[in-house]
């Protein structure tokens, strides 16, 4: 039985034999985080509702299995109207909770403290090679569909595992200038101390609001700069993709810049579509939710013509 570091445990996995037995893990996934939710762990910490991984199976043969990555500090409720759609066209659906995201301690504060951060390169390829395996298990094709830092993963995951195809919305790549000079002075700094200002500085500043609101359709975790940072440079790691890749940005995206795209789509993929919004058009970083972004049914239909209809999207706007 393989597990993960007890910084970020979930219960780990046995081989998986046959279909059948990847539904009941993954339904046991699911379990568990409903659990968190109402008894708080060995460490006094709960989950605030809405951070429940989410799984839909098909009762007979699935078309195939859509794997979905929410956002750094979001959870997987930003999925739950596109995984209703996947699911009644004949799709498994699977959005787990990214590593150690919607925890709250005993006084009820959130904390990111679960979260990867600075100084643990490895925790997050393993959350990418795990959650692969679980969706792989249900044995039908794969395809990935992330946001923001979860698209990072998304496209991690391409690299990594023999995708369907990845969708990468808004991913959290870094912007274009002027505000891309603080991502590179902060690289060049975290460089130049050996990781030491990624993890003494970055690591210390937080990142979200640290309350949840009664009744927060749109929780957030309390995280740090660099924590956010150390799921920036999953994205970076990449080299190069085989799937067919679908990227969906918005012009003017302080985290996920024009130029910083295309050059990651020059340098690790061949066969992709752009989708780009034009800045007055106001579509936010967060996207995909219809809580966050009025105009998401568009982004879904983009979405579900990639993975229905092996359709990629090409949209300029200056």
């Amino acid at each position: 039985m393989q597990v993960r570091p007890a910084q970020f445990s979930r219960a780990g996995f046995p081989s998986r034999a046959s279909a059948a037995q990847g539904v009941a893990e993954l339904e046991a996934l699911v379990v568990q985080d409903q659990a968190l939710v109402q008894t708080a762990d060995s460490e006094g910490m709960k989950l605030q509702p809405g951070y429940e991984s989410l799984f839909l199976s098909q009762p007979g043969k699935a078309r195939g299995t859509v794997l979905m990555l929410h956002g750094y500090s979001a959870g997987p409720w930003q999925f739950r109207e596109l995984a209703g759609r996947f699911h009644d066209a004949g799709y498994n659906v699977f959005a787990p909770r990214m590593l150690g995201h919607g925890f709250m301690g005993s006084d009820g504060i959130p904390t990111g403290a679960r979260i990867p951060r600075m100084g643990q390169p490895g925790a997050w390829d393993r959350f990418i090679d795990e959650t692969y395996a679980q969706a792989a298990s249900l044995g039908a094709p794969v395809h990935a569909i992330g946001l923001s830092g979860g698209g990072n993963l998304a496209l991690r995951m391409a690299e990594r595992h023999p995708l369907a195809g990845v969708a990468a919305m808004a991913p959290y790549l870094g912007g274009d200038l002027p505000h891309g000079i603080l991502f590179a002075i902060s690289d060049v700094l975290d460089r130049c101390t050996f990781g030491l200002f990624g993890r003494l500085v970055l690591d210390q500043i937080p990142h979200n609001k640290n309350e949840f609101e009664p009744n927060d359709t749109t929780p957030h975790t309390q995280g740090s700069l660099g924590q956010a940072r150390a799921m920036r440079l999953v994205g970076h790691a990449v080299k190069k993709v085989q799937c067919p890749v679908q990227m969906i940005t918005t012009d003017g995206d302080k985290l996920s810049g024009q130029h910083r795209v295309h050059a990651w789509l020059e340098r690790c993929s061949t066969n992709n579509g752009w989708y780009r919004f034009a800045r007055s058009e106001e579509v936010p970083h967060a996207m995909l939710s219809p809580q966050q972004n009025p105009k998401a049914a568009i982004v879904h239909d983009i979405l579900f013509d990639f993975v229905d209809k092996a359709q990629l999207s090409q949209r300029r706007t200056t």
